[in-house]
C-alpha cells in the first residue's frame, strides 16, 4: 500500500480504509510509511483520515543497515510533530492532531524488528542494556516474520529480556492517546 500524493491515490485510500472500516468496525489508527519513506505532507493527509499516530520517522541511523526513509536525526521518544518539520517536535505539546512514533532501538540505532531479531543473537541485545537503558523502545514486525520459526523464538527471549528490566508494552494508540490527553 502506498500513501496518497494524487486523487487517484486518495480515492485509493479511501477504499481502503473503507475496506478496514468493514473489516474491524473501526477506522485504522495507525500508519508507517513504506521504507519509511514519509514528508510533511502526509502528517496532513493522516490527520484528515483521522489516524491518531505514524510509526515512519527514523530517528538515529542504524550503522549496520541503510534505510531509504533516514533523513536525519529525530526525537528518540513519542512526539508531536511540527507541521514544517516532522522530525522536530512542535513547542506546543498536543497542538498537532497526529502522534509521531518514531522507530527508536536499543542502542546505536538497532531497532526491535524483524530482519534484526531474526538476524541478531539475543545475546546482543542483552549485551546492548549493559550501556543503555532507554526510556522508549519500538518493536514492530511485519505479519510474514510469524512464519520464521528463529524469529519466534528470538521473538519470545527478546519479550522476557524487556519483562525482566521492567518495561510496560503498549499498543501505537494507547501511547498516542495518553501523549494527546497531555
Amino acid at each position: 500500500y502506498m500513501f496518497p500524493s494524487t486523487p487517484e491515490d486518495i480515492a485509493d485510500t479511501k477504499k481502503f480504509i473503507e475496506i478496514y472500516r468493514n473489516l474491524f468496525g473501526d477506522n485504522p489508527k495507525g500508519f508507517r510509511a513504506p521504507s519509511h519513506v514519509i514528508e510533511e505532507e502526509t502528517f496532513t493527509v493522516l490527520e484528515k483520515y483521522g489516524f491518531a499516530y505514524d510509526s515512519s520517522v527514523v530517528p538515529r541511523y542504524p550503522y549496520l543497515k541503510q534505510y531509504r526513509g533516514y533523513s536525519g536525526k529525530a526525537p528518540t521518544s513519542p512526539y508531536s510533530p511540527k507541521a514544517s518539520n516532522i522530525r522536530q517536535y512542535e513547542a506546543e505539546e498536543g497542538k498537532g492532531g497526529i502522534v509521531e512514533l518514531p522507530v527508536t532501538g536499543q542502542s546505536w540505532g538497532i531497532p526491535l524488528a524483524g530482519a534484526w531479531i531474526r538476524g541478531l543473537p539475543v545475546w546482543f541485545y542483552k549485551f546492548l542494556f549493559i550501556f543503555n537503558n532507554p526510556d522508549y523502545i519500538t518493536l514492530s514486525m511485519h505479519s510474514w516474520d510469524a512464519v520464521d520459526a528463529r524469529f519466534m523464538v528470538n521473538l519470545e527471549k527478546i519479550l522476557n529480556l524487556l519483562k525482566n528490566k521492567d518495561y510496560v508494552f503498549k499498543s501505537g494508540e494507547q501511547i498516542a492517546m495518553e501523549k494527546l490527553a497531555r
